[in-house]
């Protein structure tokens, strides 16, 4: 047997000038119809907004650890030589990871779970490629909160 919850809600009706203000009682479904949504309505936006956010945070830490390890590689003697060929492509993959990472944080924000869960997935795929070797967390929760998001709908 159903289960349904009464919602109060304002109606405005008429024109500008006779405008009447009236409450009627809506009926809305509280069953659950499946296990599925069972588990993915649980805490609306919890799971992948939680994981949008920490993939977002370490995916910035990552640029920012990519970045800093390269300066430290080139030495402080070498601070006069940045326009070599090394230099800008290791920056560019850089700001590329810093720029997805804040769209993986903005992806997990949204409301719109299809849009968001993609945002997500790309930048996820987008950080690891760009900087390898230190975007495997940061891949992993921004790829698992988009699919999340995405299988929501």
């Amino acid at each position: 047997m159903p289960r349904y919850n009464y919602v109060r809600k304002t109606v405005f009706s008429g024109d500008f000038q006779r405008l009447s203000l009236h409450t009627r009682w809506q009926r809305t479904d509280t069953a659950i119809s499946s296990p599925l949504r069972i588990i993915a309505m649980a805490k609306p936006y919890a799971p992948s907004f939680w994981l949008g956010l920490i993939g977002g945070f370490l995916g910035i830490g990552a640029a920012f650890h990519h970045l800093i390890s390269f300066f430290y590689q080139m030495g402080m003697g070498a601070a006069g030589e940045l326009s070599g060929a090394g230099f800008s492509d290791v920056v560019f993959s850089g700001l590329i990871a810093f720029v997805f990472s804040m769209g993986g944080i903005i992806g997990g924000s949204t409301q719109d779970n299809f849009i968001g869960g993609w945002v997500m997935i790309i930048s996820g795929f987008v950080i690891f490629i760009s900087i390898f070797g230190y975007a495997g967390p940061a891949f992993l929760c921004l790829v698992i909160g988009g699919l999340l998001k995405v299988i929501r709908k």
